[in-house]
């Protein structure tokens, strides 16, 4: 059997998405699927830092392809609209090349509508099984839904919905959500979040640090990750119970949504010389800082988009074995347990939030045995290899 996985992510270097993918791949490649990944558009955009170069690869084992051949999108707007619309077709005719019936494609494709319309319509006509991936709530991640994107949105849960084999949910709200818009024969499983256990599963390096730190790994808005909030808790815990320590943070204070409300809350708590955005970085200095860090925090507010996603980045930091401090809300609710193998603390709630903060920081034996529970929680929940039959079995045919 054959599966693909068809995505417009950036592929294979890129964000949370990108990994996922790749341990879609990498669980299934493990049932001995011939698994391949193909990326459907052009995903580096002109002017900015390149994560991808290569067309074709190999990341893992696993073969990708892009279907225009290289990752780079033209500087101009007009041939960059016209290479996507090629590239809808150009997709179709390479799985007409490659699969046949009984073969499966897996979309990875959040808000590319007509992609996957057309996918669905090949699909069907050629008797290959399609299964569209699940993570987020269709169309929540945008700032705000204009009237067209809410019309899309209906057009999506209406007419593309109902035409799905299977979905791969990644949270028990999902699932039931995937089950009242498709049609009652649709394999709906859930899958939580990946990751690669081993790549994770780094020497502690806290002890090393001359001053302990948190680090942040994820945006710097407020609506996904709460991270003007999650800095005013930070400063709390500094002013309130003086203790000593730093704030790291991915992103940059420039780019953030409001960054003159960040930089009032590091004047209000002086925190200068305690607060420093590292900018994009690789994965390796991602794993690198984690391996540094006295305490992670996922501080997600309580909304639509939260109470139905599931942080991939958590598995990251269990299967480091660092103390979490996570908001209650959403899926991860349902595998946390408050003061066994995380902290959790009511969405919002930035005095909880940071007297969770200086209780970590200042009663380090307790936060370490907190982080190895959240460490067999991750492998024995989270690693992708474990995942690889519960993923195979939506793809199938009964």
């Amino acid at each position: 059997m054959r599966i693909y996985i068809v995505t417009c992510e950036s592929f294979p270097a890129g964000m949370a998405a990108s990994a996922r993918i790749t341990n879609y791949a990498r669980a299934l490649a493990l049932c001995g699927v011939d698994v391949k990944v193909v990326i459907a558009k052009r995903t580096e955009v002109y002017g900015q830092q390149t994560s991808n170069i290569a067309g074709d690869g190999l990341v893992y084992g696993i073969p990708f392809h892009y279907i225009s051949g290289t990752p780079a999108r033209s500087r101009r707007l007009p041939e960059r609209k016209f290479r996507d619309l090629l590239d809808v077709f150009a997709t179709l005719r390479f799985l007409k090349r490659e699969l046949s019936a009984g073969d499966a494609v897996i979309g990875y494709l959040d808000d590319h509508p007509f992609l996957v319309s057309r996918l669905l319509g090949w699909c069907s006509h050629n008797k290959v099984r399609y299964v569209s991936e699940l993570c987020e709530y269709p169309y929540e991640t945008n700032p705000s839904l204009s009237a067209l994107k809410w019309l899309e949105r209906q057009y999506v849960l209406k007419r593309l919905f109902p035409r799905f084999d299977g979905v791969i949910a990644i949270s028990d709200f999902l699932a039931e959500f995937a089950r009242k818009h498709c049609k009652d024969e649709c394999k709906v499983g859930k899958i939580p979040i990946l990751v690669d256990f081993e790549a994770f599963n780094i020497t502690d390096r806290s002890e090393e640090q001359q001053v302990p730190f948190l680090f942040h790994c994820g945006t710097l808005y407020d609506k996904k990750d709460g991270f003007s909030g999650l800095l005013e808790a930070f400063g709390r815990a500094v002013r309130d119970y003086g203790i000593k320590a730093r704030f790291v943070s991915t992103g940059s204070l420039e780019n953030a949504q409001h960054p003159g409300l960040l930089r009032s809350i590091i004047n209000r708590y002086g925190l200068e010389d305690k607060v420093s955005f590292t900018g994009y970085i690789s994965r390796e200095e991602i794993s690198r800082l984690l391996a540094g860090a006295a305490l992670v925090v996922i501080n997600k507010p309580d909304n639509l988009q939260n109470r139905s996603n599931f942080s991939t980045k958590l598995g990251e930091y269990l299967s480091a074995g660092k103390p979490v401090i996570h908001t209650a809300v959403g899926e991860a609710v349902n595998y946390l347990e408050d003061g066994v193998n995380a902290c959790l603390v009511p969405c919002g709630d930035r005095d909880a939030l940071s007297n969770s903060i200086a209780r970590c920081l200042t009663h380090p034996e307790e936060a370490r045995r907190m982080g190895e529970a959240g460490r067999e929680l991750c492998h024995r929940s989270f690693d992708f290899s474990r995942n690889g039959e519960a993923l195979l079995k939506i793809c199938e045919v009964e």
